[in-house]
């Protein structure tokens, strides 16, 4: 997790020194930039913790995986906004996108429109947190012990 947050870290300040040739203007807003990111983070080692027993359990887990994040990738308006029709049912239901327009907005002033979401996607990563961490530490010496068999 550390190593995480450093690389995190790292970006964010590459992030803060482009801001101004892009022409965004340091606001309040772009103190909550951190915590987006951070959500961000949360999210991914919840996510995280909950695969890796069972991709070490079932290799099939781990060479899918790509495939389902690069389809995942374009269910999340990243680069674009969200359509108002058509797509707009299919990208709402993803649960990273308040995550990142809420971020995304912090980060250029704008006006967080999903922050409801937002606060409970955090909310329900971090009692997934909760509940997977203690499954993680309690199957890992299993796993590890079960492959080197």
């Amino acid at each position: 997790i550390y190593q995480t947050l450093f690389n995190a870290g790292i970006k964010l300040g590459v992030l803060l020194v482009a801001l101004p040739f892009l022409g965004v203007d340091f606001g309040w807003r772009l103190l909550l930039a951190p915590l987006g990111i951070l959500s961000l983070i949360l999210i991914g080692t919840a996510v995280g913790l909950l695969i890796t027993p069972i991709g070490l359990l079932y290799t099939d887990i781990g060479k899918g995986m790509p495939l389902f994040l690069q389809f995942l990738m374009y269910l999340t308006p990243v680069v674009f906004t969200i359509p108002k029709d058509g797509a707009a049912t299919l990208f709402s239901l993803n649960p990273l996108t308040p995550v990142i327009l809420t971020c995304r907005n912090w980060l250029t002033g704008g006006v967080s429109e999903f922050l409801l979401q937002f606060l409970a996607t955090n909310g329900i990563a971090f009692l997934l947190l909760l509940v997977v961490w203690p499954i993680y530490r309690l199957a890992m010496p299993i796993l590890i012990e079960r492959m080197s068999t």
